[in-house]
């Protein structure tokens, strides 16, 4: 078999497309789908209309963070009209009226909102399977348990309950609601390849990562197989709170493994430190945009880019200048593909062919 894992180049959002290749037949499935432009189509359907795609197996959303599913209302609509198929979506919660608490805005909540009636309809209709992840789970299920879902785990449900329960209480009196932690329902996924094993970490924190990756590991031991990652996805685009050093030192195959950030212009990501600790520990990286820290990493400077404004700050708010951000934040290594096909292993890119190697040299 082959597998090949697109992560996109979307922007400031994240979606990955699983291609997985097999004697018979191949299977794709779709984590996350970020639209930045509401008037254009989004950068994930426009790849899976090149490749002449028209069944998808699997659509998955790994948490309700805007940036994760703002384009999954298009994607649904289109891979399930028309003669094209689409046979599950899989999220953290079936029950759309839970997630009620969760969006920020109103035009978060009606994405939400659309998004799950048309779900609901298509699963009365008997047009797709509507599934809650579940640790281990396959994602191509019954076709294959070699991709499968390490969360969430119940520690983290219970939590973003008790959240929701706290939220909602301090609505119902009048007070100001409390904030509910989204990526406590971060689904870490889970791919072996023939000689590869990936790790795909959504938005989880630190210590989601570090809990995840303890169980992982602890259910390899009992058949005997090691747990070291030829591919990474770096969690929450290169976050500083989702820095976990002893992914790369520990989980890492020294000057084999590769890093791969999906990252955009808006937020600043990836973070100086996350860049580090990856090279430090002789991972090579990969990063769809050149944006965030990577642009000063050789000043040594933390960066966050303020989109609006045009602005950068150097030093997290110590002094401000004037940018052009067409010239800084376009293209490093565009949309990322790893490529395990049994015989070797590669990776293939829009753009830059060498990946970031230190810090005195990152491009």
């Amino acid at each position: 078999m082959t597998l090949k894992i697109h992560v996109l180049n979307v922007g400031s959002g994240d979606s990955t497309v699983i291609e997985y290749i097999d004697e018979n037949n191949t299977l794709w499935a779709v984590i996350d789908c970020y639209k930045e432009n509401e008037s254009h189509e989004s950068e994930t359907l426009k790849f899976l209309k090149q490749k002449n795609v028209t069944e998808i197996y699997s659509i998955c959303l790994t948490h309700p963070d805007l940036d994760h599913y703002n384009g999954l209302l298009e994607l649904v609509d289109y891979f399930s009209d028309r003669g094209r198929n689409l046979t599950r979506f899989i999220a953290p919660i079936l029950d759309h009226t839970k997630y009620k608490s969760i969006p920020n805005s109103k035009r978060e909540e009606q994405k939400l909102r659309a998004l799950y009636s048309l779900l609901s309809q298509l699963a009365e209709k008997d047009k797709i399977h509507y599934d809650q992840f579940g640790y281990g789970q396959p994602i191509f299920f019954p076709y294959t348990d070699k991709v499968i879902a390490l969360g969430p785990l119940v520690i983290n449900t219970e939590k973003y309950a008790k959240q929701i329960y706290e939220r909602e209480k301090k609505r119902n009196i009048g007070e100001k609601p409390s904030k509910v932690d989204k990526n406590l329902l971060s689904v870490i996924i889970g791919i072996i390849g023939p000689k590869t094993l990936t790790i795909l970490c959504s938005d989880a924190t630190s210590h989601i990562i570090e809990t995840t990756l303890k169980r992982f590991t602890g259910d390899r031991k009992k058949s005997n197989e090691i747990t070291l990652f030829n591919f990474v996805k770096v969690p929450h685009h290169g976050s500083a709170e989702s820095n976990y050093p002893d992914l790369w030192s520990h989980y890492c195959i020294k000057n084999i493994s590769v890093a791969g950030i999906s990252a955009g212009p808006k937020y600043g990501h990836p973070h100086l430190e996350v860049v580090k600790n990856i090279l430090e520990s002789n991972v090579k990286v990969y990063c769809t945009n050149k944006v965030g820290c990577i642009r000063s990493i050789t000043q040594n400077k933390s960066v966050a880019i303020n989109e609006s404004s045009s602005t950068i700050i150097e030093g997290l708010q110590q002094s401000t200048k004037s940018i052009n951000l067409s010239a800084t934040c376009e293209p490093l290594h565009g949309t990322i593909t790893f490529i395990d096909d049994g015989a070797e292993i590669k990776i293939e890119t829009e753009y830059q062919e060498l990946p970031i190697l230190s810090l005195d040299n990152p491009y």
